[in-house]
């Protein structure tokens, strides 16, 4: 055998003695830092993930253009949790930036599928790359609760500068209420709803004078509850629309 020979199997082994996984990252790409300030919610019968992207590559440098997020899922037991067993392999969503970030720069992923009241998911999210590279894994977990009721018979009238709301309060035992949650939209418009009050709301009424006439607005409540330590928010109720008076 030739010393030219040797030198190519020699090669050959030491590549195919290389125990790494995974693809390979092309020389001089760098990789994505991790998601920041992972949140997990839930909203009515499904769970509300959202993050901010990461501010920079792993090596510091201006961050690489985000192609997408991966989103993997895993269900436990919460009687029972091993955080390392059968982690999920394959992303249940992958989210382009584009597609899902909020007028705040967060970007959300709402999860209803085949989810079970009293069971544990755990989250995993990772920026990938254009050249398809992964960045760090953010993780966060809860219990999935059963989903309480939202407030009912939602009225409204339109007066001199201001839009009048008033709800029906929910019943839920079991659960501590907190307040009200107010959203609002735009009739005809696909932005859709955003909140209106940064606080719960204590009483089962709300005032909103921040309009333009003429305009047609959209509004639904939401019931914030307490249950074993964990919030949880809940389903919408029907929506109403009021055209705002001069």
């Amino acid at each position: 055998m030739t010393m030219r020979r040797l030198a190519v199997l020699g090669l050959l082994m030491l590549l195919t003695a290389c125990g790494h996984k995974g693809p390979v990252r092309p020389l001089g790409q760098p990789l994505p830092d991790g998601v920041r300030q992972l949140q997990l919610e839930q909203f009515g019968d499904g769970l509300l993930l959202s993050w901010l992207p990461p501010k920079a590559n792993q090596d510091g440098s201006p961050l690489a253009p985000i192609r997408h997020y991966a989103v993997y899922r895993q269900q436990f037991d919460p009687a029972d949790d091993c955080p390392d067993c059968r982690p999920p392999r394959q992303p249940i969503a992958r989210i382009r930036p584009e597609q899902a970030t909020s007028p705040s720069g967060r970007i959300h992923f709402f999860d209803n599928r085949g989810l079970q009241p009293e069971s544990g998911y755990r989250y995993r999210v990772v920026a990938v790359s254009r050249s398809r590279q992964p960045g760090l894994p953010a993780q966060t977990q809860r219990v999935f609760l059963p989903s309480p009721p939202a407030p009912g018979q939602l009225q409204g009238e339109s007066l001199e500068r201001l839009n009048r709301l008033r709800w029906q309060p929910p019943t839920a035992e079991g659960f501590e209420l907190l307040g009200y949650l107010v959203y609002r939209g735009v009739a005809n418009r696909p932005a859709g709803f955003t909140p209106l009050n940064a606080e719960p709301l204590n009483e089962a009424r709300y005032d909103d004078f921040d309009l333009t006439p003429g305009v047609r607005y959209r509004y639904r409540v939401r019931a914030l509850y307490r249950l074993r330590g964990q919030k949880v928010v809940s389903g919408a109720s029907d929506a109403l629309t009021l055209t705002a008076r001069p």
